[in-house]
C-alpha cells in the first residue's frame, strides 16, 4: 500500500461578478532618477482594467518616446517563472515621423518594442483591479541638460491603435492565461497612462535635481489581521506632495492609539537597506492632563515611537504611495468600549512631543527634513453585519497517492456569482478564480465563517494509508 497524500480542498468564496470581457490598464512608475549620471528608470506596471481577477500570459510592450531628450539603455524583468526575461525586438532611434501623426515629439521620435513570454503549461499570475503588478523596468540616459532645465520634460506614449496607428501597426498586448497551453489574445487595453509634463517631476527631472525641499503626505492603512492571535498590522505609507521625486532617508514615526483597546506588539521597516539598531525607540503609556491633544481616546492615550536608519539611497518617493514601515498591535486584552479604532500620527500642533519626521537622503547623507503636508490617520468603525451567502458546495473529495500529481478539485457554480480560492480563512489574496482549481501544494485549514461568505475546507492528511 502507498501512503495517502491527501483529501484536497481550499477556501472558496463566491462574489458578485459579470461576464464582461477582461481588460488591462498600463502605466509607468518612476523607479529611480540619477542626477549625476543622467539616468532615469521606470517600472512598467499592469493591472486588471475591470472588476475581475484574471491570469495574464505573454506580453508585448511597445512605446514611443522623445528621442531628442533621451535614449533607451536597458530593460530588466521582475516576473519569476513561468515567465521569461524581457527580449528587445526593436530599438529604433531618432526617426522623423512628423508627416505621419500628431505626437508633440514626432520630429525626433524613438521606438522601443520588447516582449515577455511564458511557459503556458504552468498557471499565469493573477491580475487584480486593485494592485499594480510590476512586470519589467526600462532605463534611459540623456546627453542634454534634461536634469537641470525645468523647460524640458521627457515624454513617452504607449502604442495603441487609436493614437499611434499612423506610426506603426504594433501595439501593447497582454494575453490571458485560460488553461494549460491555452491563452486568449483578445484582451483590450482600457487605460493607458502615458508620461508627459502633467506627471510633474516623473517627466520634468529638474524638479528633482534642483534641490527643492521635498514634502510628503502620509497615511496609515490596515495591512493584515489575524483573528487567532488578535494581532493586526498596519502599513505606514508616504508619497511626494509637491511634484518632486526625492530619496528616502532616516525617519521616525510616532503613533497614538487607545491603550484600552490594544497594546504595542512590533514595528519594523518595510524597506530593504534599513538599519534596525534603533528601530523601536520607546513605548509608553501617556497622559496629557493639560489637554495638549485633541483625540477621542484622551483618557487612555498610548503611544509608540520608533526610528529607522536608511543605509541605502535607492528608495525614491514619488507621486504614488510607498510603504515604508509596519506597526502591529495586540488586541488580546481589549477592554475598550468604543466601536471605532483610531491610530493617529503624532505631529506638531497635535502633541507636545512624539512627532513623526522624515528626511531626504542626498549623495549618501541626510540632506534636509522633508516637510509634512497631509496626515491621514486610521479611523475605522465596526461595520454592521452583512447577510451571509450560501456556502459553496463541493463536488466531492478526491484522493491521491504518494508520488501522484495533485488532481483538480471543484465546486458547484451558482449563477450570478464568481468562485475565488484562498489559502487562508480570513483575509489574504485570492490565488485562483473559477469553479475548478488545480492545487500546487498540500495544506491544512480549520473551518470558519465570516460575513458575506462561508468557508468550505477539506483537510490534507499525510499520515493515513490508502490502497493504491
Amino acid at each position: 500500500m502507498k501512503k495517502l497524500v491527501g483529501l484536497l480542498a481550499f477556501t472558496v468564496l463566491f462574489v458578485l461578478s459579470s461576464n464582461a470581457q477582461n481588460y488591462f490598464d498600463i502605466r509607468l512608475a518612476t523607479q529611480s532618477i540619477n542626477c549625476e549620471t543622467n539616468e532615469v528608470c521606470y517600472d512598467v506596471q499592469i493591472k486588471s482594467g475591470n472588476e475581475r481577477l484574471w491570469r495574464f500570459a505573454g506580453q508585448n510592450y511597445r512605446l514611443f518616446y522623445n528621442g531628442a531628450l533621451a535614449e533607451f539603455s536597458s530593460v530588466s524583468g521582475h516576473l519569476n517563472e513561468p515567465y521569461t526575461q524581457p527580449e528587445v525586438v526593436q530599438n529604433i532611434q531618432h526617426l522623423d515621423l512628423s508627416a505621419e501623426g500628431n505626437l508633440s515629439f514626432d520630429s525626433d521620435i524613438s521606438w522601443l518594442n520588447y516582449y515577455i513570454d511564458m511557459n503556458t503549461a504552468q498557471a499565469g499570475q493573477i491580475l487584480s483591479p486593485d494592485v499594480w503588478t510590476t512586470t519589467s523596468s526600462i532605463c534611459f540616459t540623456s546627453e542634454v541638460d534634461l536634469m537641470e532645465n525645468p523647460d524640458l520634460c521627457f515624454e513617452m506614449v504607449w502604442a495603441r491603435e487609436e493614437l499611434t496607428f499612423n506610426y506603426a501597426t504594433a501595439f501593447v498586448e497582454v494575453s490571458e492565461w485560460v488553461a494549460v497551453n491555452s491563452t486568449n489574445d483578445l484582451v483590450d487595453g482600457k487605460e493607458y497612462h502615458d508620461l508627459d509634463v502633467e506627471n510633474g517631476d516623473e517627466s520634468c527631472f529638474a524638479l528633482t535635481c534642483a534641490g527643492i525641499t521635498p514634502s510628503y503626505d502620509s497615511k496609515i492603512v490596515l495591512k493584515s489581521s489575524d483573528s487567532l492571535s488578535n494581532i493586526s498590522c498596519y502599513a505606514i505609507q508616504i508619497k511626494s506632495s509637491n511634484s518632486r521625486i526625492w530619496t528616502l532617508g532616516n525617519r521616525q514615526f510616532s503613533l497614538l492609539y487607545d491603550g484600552s483597546q490594544a497594546e504595542f506588539h512590533s514595528a519594523q521597516s518595510s524597506i530593504s537597506g534599513s538599519s534596525a539598531s534603533s528601530l523601536v525607540d520607546r513605548v509608553d503609556t501617556l497622559s496629557f492632563p493639560n489637554g495638549s491633544t485633541s483625540v477621542s481616546f484622551q483618557d487612555n492615550l498610548s503611544a509608540v515611537s520608533f526610528a529607522i536608519d536608511q543605509d541605502t539611497d535607492n528608495v525614491f518617493i514619488g507621486n504614488s504611495y510607498v510603504e515604508v514601515a509596519e506597526v502591529c498591535l495586540d488586541f488580546s486584552n481589549n477592554s475598550g468600549t468604543s466601536e471605532c479604532l483610531e491610530i493617529v500620527f503624532g505631529r506638531s500642533g497635535l502633541t507636545e512631543e512624539y512627532f513623526s519626521e522624515i528626511t531626504e537622503l542626498y549623495s549618501g547623507e541626510d540632506n534636509s527634513k522633508a516637510n509634512p503636508n497631509v496626515f491621514t490617520d486610521y479611523n475605522k468603525c465596526a461595520a454592521a453585519p452583512c447577510p451571509e451567502l450560501d456556502a459553496p458546495i463541493s463536488k466531492g473529495d478526491v484522493r491521491i497517492c504518494e508520488g501522484e500529481p495533485f488532481p483538480f478539485i471543484s465546486v458547484q457554480e451558482i449563477e450570478g456569482y464568481e468562485v475565488r480560492w484562498f489559502t487562508t480563512p480570513i483575509g489574504g489574496v485570492p490565488i485562483a478564480q473559477g469553479a475548478v482549481y488545480e492545487p500546487e501544494m498540500a495544506g491544512m485549514l480549520c473551518i470558519m465563517q465570516r460575513p458575506l461568505m462561508k468557508i468550505l475546507i477539506a483537510i490534507v492528511q499525510k499520515d493515513l494509508l490508502w490502497p493504491c
